[in-house]
């Protein structure tokens, strides 16, 4: 087993970090509620209905559907 020594933060610091973890969360969100209000309308611009499965990958920065059955995957359009 190892073992390890430690020594308290100072309680500054402390007040510091968690403050800053306060905000970074609340900002965190409020920014996330844009993101879903601007996307909500950019949906209905494209008429990217979220009932059709219609939803925003973040990450890949497209929107995406399931494919529902094979004559669907013939007729979707390929993005580039």
């Amino acid at each position: 087993m190892s073992h390890e020594y430690t020594l308290d933060v100072p309680l500054a610091l402390q007040k510091l970090i968690k403050s800053n973890n306060a905000l970074l969360k609340t900002y965190q969100a409020q920014l996330m509620h844009e993101i879903q209000e601007a996307n909500a309308q950019m949906m209905n611009i494209l008429q990217l209905h979220p009932d059709a499965g219609w939803v925003l990958d973040m990450e890949r920065m497209v929107y995406v559907r399931p494919i529902e059955d094979e004559k669907e995957e013939t007729d979707a359009p390929v993005a580039g």
